[in-house]
């Protein structure tokens, strides 16, 4: 899977589709593509789809707009999202992963993780945390902060952690930043117990 994530790490897709419900027909899906290009100029999008409302299992289809129309870039992904599946209603802490049409964002994570995205890119450090406390000013924003984060912060997330290791950033609830309404969602590796392979997970919060 870490073969898979850096495909998706390699190339610059310009934006991410979160739903549930049957994946879309072929010509369907090419023309819905060709809309989100005439709107925005997106040439390339990750579809991730769910076959029904509150399942968490989830699949990965990435599209490239190419002279001869679109295509595929490489095989479907299996992935996990929220546990409780996608929601259009996003609330911090229900479980779910936001459903929409959203913008990938910066790339995060190691030392030499720039050398293989042509994504913008930031080296994380101990000092770095994504705050998810709805009490806060600094809410669904990525802080640096070299203090206990527990006396300044009642919720928030590490980012140097080995599941961040290559990580990407959804801009979900980011402009502007709404209170409450979901914070850090992220395309990252998601490590789970054998004989069950490693899968992309492109929400964070499992609560």
């Amino acid at each position: 899977m870490k073969k898979l994530l850096f495909c998706l790490l390699s190339v610059f897709f310009a934006g991410i589709f979160f739903c549930y419900g049957e994946v879309m027909a072929a010509d369907n899906m090419t023309s819905f593509l060709e809309k989100l290009f005439v709107l925005n100029g997106s040439k390339q999008v990750m579809v991730v789809s769910t076959h029904k409302e509150g399942e968490y299992k989830a699949t990965v289809n990435a599209y490239e707009r190419k002279p001869e129309g679109w295509v595929k870039s490489f095989d479907k992904m299996e992935a996990v999202i929220g546990k409780n599946g996608f929601s259009t209603n996003k609330i911090e802490g229900d479980g779910k992963a936001p459903a929409g049409i959203f913008r990938i964002g910066h790339a995060f994570g190691i030392s030499y993780g720039a050398s293989i995205t042509k994504l913008p890119y930031r080296k994380v450090t101990d000092n770095d945390y994504w705050i998810d406390d709805i009490t806060s000013a600094d809410y669904n924003t990525w802080v640096e902060y070299s203090g206990n984060p527990n006396d300044r912060w009642k919720s928030f997330e590490r980012l140097n952690i080995s599941l961040y290791k290559y990580a990407v950033v959804i801009e979900y609830n980011m402009n502007p930043v709404i209170a409450g309404k979901g914070s850090a969602i992220f395309l990252h590796i998601w490590k789970i117990q054998a004989p069950v392979p490693a899968v992309v997970q492109p929400c964070l919060r499992i609560i």
